[in-house]
């Protein structure tokens, strides 16, 4: 737009040197005839408006420059939209990392809280199994101790039919005697039995029971963890709603300017196909009149050579009348 505007006034100034060298030669040629005053009188005239024509294409050099301070200010702007957008796309990205972090962080603490419930389900079903294996050892052992009491009290009852006739009442409290020792050794059997099982696994199930509560602790705990991060998670997400919605705004005003600048530069590019238009008319209007000067100088120039030849015709004539007067005379 600068080297268009440089070469307008360019092709102004030799315009004006043109129509100023014309005047001159114009002025300075003596008297005309009428043919010569019409011819002159319309070189001036298309003289004076081919310079209002070049005044009016310097004016709208000059306004060129305008415009393209406008288009300067509006890709300054352009370029802060953008800087705006990319600060707006920096923060969204961070938003989203962080995001991305607490999904994370609750991935993990669920992926734990699963494996704590998963560590107390495995040791509740080994307590239960060893609940039920205990069942089954003391059932067993009371049949066992039950076949030994049936097996002793038919050896006493034998012991008892053999000894019928003689010891009748000593065999009645051997039996009972009997009967009450085995019921002792069978209590205390069955009492060291539950005291061994006790001794065994009561340290087991005691510190089954404390991994129970810590894990029930930790468990509360990231449950408690969970809630904040779900808390904080809301304004996060709320805020990334605004920030997309600012982005969709800016990406909107954005396309809006890109339009904008799209028709001022068909504005421009039509502005600039009229000057160039109006620059050839002006070339050709400066072609023709510089054919019509150099006619005029032609004319000029077989004129004044006539004139020059008349003068010399007249002062042969001259010459020529004196003689025969003198002649005459003598």
């Amino acid at each position: 737009m600068g080297g268009f505007s440089q070469e307008g006034l360019q092709r102004t100034d030799h315009f004006n040197t043109d129509a100023e060298g014309l005047a001159l030669e114009i002025s300075f040629t003596g008297p005309t005839t009428p043919s010569e005053e019409t011819n002159t009188a319309q070189v001036f005239k298309k003289g004076a408006d081919t310079k209002r024509d070049i005044t009016e294409t310097e004016r709208d050099d000059t306004e060129v420059p305008d415009e393209k301070r406008h288009k300067l200010k509006m890709d300054t702007d352009t370029g802060s939209d953008l800087d705006e957008l990319a600060a707006v796309g920096s923060q969204m990205e961070e938003c989203i990392e962080e995001v991305q972090l607490l999904e994370k962080r609750r991935k993990e603490l669920l992926e734990t809280e699963e494996q704590i419930d998963s560590k107390v389900l495995e040791l509740m079903d080994v307590l239960k199994m060893e609940k039920e294996g205990r069942r089954e050892e003391r059932k067993k052992e009371m049949a066992i101790l039950k076949e030994e009491k049936a097996e002793e009290e038919r050896r006493t009852w034998k012991v008892n039919l053999e000894r019928q006739g003689l010891q009748t009442s000593n065999t009645q409290d051997e039996l009972t005697e009997c009967r009450r020792h085995s019921c002792g050794d069978i209590e205390q059997y069955v009492q060291g039995g539950l005291k061994s099982l006790e001794d065994r696994y009561e340290p087991i199930l005691l510190a089954l029971l404390k991994r129970r509560e810590a894990a029930e602790a930790s468990l509360a705990k990231a449950k408690e963890q969970a809630q904040e991060l779900r808390a904080q998670l809301t304004p996060l997400r709320e805020e990334m709603q605004k920030l997309q919605l600012q982005r969709a705004c800016l990406e909107e005003k954005l396309k809006l300017i890109h339009m904008q600048r799209r028709e001022d530069v068909g504005q421009y590019k039509e502005t600039v196909y009229y000057l160039e238009e109006s620059s050839r008319e002006l070339r050709t209007e400066l072609q023709i009149q510089k054919k019509k000067t150099q006619e005029i100088a032609e004319l000029k120039d077989s004129l004044s050579k006539q004139l020059q030849l008349y003068s010399v015709h007249l002062a042969i004539l001259k010459s020529s009348s004196k003689s025969s007067g003198e002649f005459k005379v003598h």
